[in-house]
């Protein structure tokens, strides 16, 4: 009989592994129009697997740009993106918020 090898076999992916573990922006204060740098922290709970993920950065709840970020198991992954602000003024402020819109098996 002839040894094949050796197969380890793994818990599955779990999109539920990954999420934003923290969110930044690069100014608090912009013109109309212009838009502002957003870092997203992503982490990859996951045991064994790298994962694709999504992000996606809403501004008053609607959604302004995404990004993808490979993140590899068990470690954390930045996605950076320019986020557009209202083309017109908007002294009480606006909410910019992130949310993974989607997480795979990279």
């Amino acid at each position: 009989m002839g040894n094949c090898g050796t197969v380890t076999v793994v818990r599955p992916f779990d999109p539920n592994a990954v999420g934003v573990s923290n969110c930044t922006l690069g100014t608090q204060q912009v013109a109309p129009g212009e838009a502002v740098q957003a870092d997203a922290e992503v982490i990859n709970n996951n045991e064994s697997t790298t994962a694709s993920v999504e992000l996606t950065w809403f501004v008053n709840g609607t959604a302004a740009q995404s990004a993808t970020v490979t993140v590899p198991p068990r470690q954390r992954r930045t996605g950076r993106v320019g986020v557009p602000m209202p083309d017109e003024p908007r002294p009480s402020g606006v909410d910019v918020t992130v949310e993974v819109t989607n997480a795979s098996r990279a």
